[in-house]
């Protein structure tokens, strides 16, 4: 099964570099929905259900895409971003003035852990991500037609590197990978 992973579109807390894992479930600014549509007509049209997590973002890179597509889909909040804890809201250098040890080498390390900050660590990530990975499989063994993942950059920067063993660091809005499951 081949699994295209869309990172949403953009927001405005995006534009400004701020930290928005789940706790910040804002909209696609008008910007990020303009370019979500024009993804939507060039993504491949043999792609048979979208999956999605279910921060407000996400539904609506989803419904977007979906204008063209006309899919069934799921969502899973499995799916959702990290929970950043108290550095939510912060640019990543705040975090690190304010929170020593919060960097943005460890998050592309996945070496993070905002447990002692109010947040998630990346076992706990990782480990709900991978779950929702494996409950795709089941639930699509035999297909061999794509399959499209709407998420947040940690979920496709995990997901990416369970599957192929590559770490990778920024992911930008509406960057499109794709990977063999």
């Amino acid at each position: 099964m081949q699994l295209i992973m869309v990172r949403h579109g953009l927001t405005k807390m995006n534009e400004k570099g701020l930290l928005n894992g789940i706790r910040s479930n804002e909209p696609l600014d008008p910007k990020g929905a303009d370019l979500v549509r024009d993804l939507g007509k060039r993504l491949p049209k043999d792609i048979v259900k979208i999956y999605g997590g279910d921060l407000l973002r996400v539904k609506q890179t989803v419904a977007l895409i979906n204008e063209t597509l006309n899919l069934p889909v799921v969502y899973d909040s499995d799916v959702n971003e990290r929970d950043y804890g108290d550095c939510s809201g912060l640019s990543w250098k705040e975090a690190e003035e304010k929170y020593p040890g919060h960097t943005l080498e460890k998050d592309y390390a996945l070496q993070f852990d905002y447990s002692d900050i109010g947040g998630e660590n990346v076992k706990h990530f990782t480990r709900r991500v991978v779950e929702f990975l494996e409950r795709v499989k089941l639930e699509n063994a035999g297909n061999d037609k794509p399959i499209l993942l709407v998420t947040s950059e940690g979920v496709i920067r995990v997901l990416y590197f369970y599957i192929t063993g590559v770490l990778i660091g920024n992911i930008s809005n509406l960057e499109v990978r794709t990977v063999e499951i």
